[in-house]
């Protein structure tokens, strides 16, 4: 029983890492969703001062948390959202509602597509 104890303690502690991941996933692309959906309503408004603000606000959390976006999640995939959100940059300095309206539902997506990736479930674990 004793040489089962530390393999045991090892998977408790890799599944309390995977929940936590998971949860701390699930916070941030829910606080970038909140801050897209605040640079879409300002766009809707044509209020491109306060969509720039807001966009802003969310490229540089988006910045601030890439170090351990390159850990937990594949590349490919933050490269998308990445390419997203210079698109939705592009559309708002050139106030473009329509054009940057398409390119926030795709980054929108793209968002939760990275939350799904870290989500515990047996195709992922698989």
């Amino acid at each position: 029983m004793k040489a089962l104890r530390i393999p045991l303690f090892v998977l408790i502690l890799l599944l309390a890492i995977c929940l936590c991941s998971t949860a701390r996933m699930e916070i941030i692309c829910h606080r970038w969703a909140q801050e897209l959906e605040n640079t879409q309503k300002a766009v809707e408004d044509y209020d491109f001062d306060k969509a720039d603000k807001a966009l802003q606000e969310l490229e540089a959390d988006w910045n601030a948390w890439q170090t351990y976006l390159h850990i937990a999640v594949e590349h490919s995939e933050i490269d998308q959202a990445q390419e997203l959100l210079d698109l939705c940059r592009l559309q708002v300095d050139e106030m473009d509602t329509p054009a940057f309206l398409i390119a926030a539902n795709r980054l929108q997506g793209q968002l939760d597509l990275l939350r799904e990736m870290e989500q515990l479930s047996i195709k992922n674990v698989l």
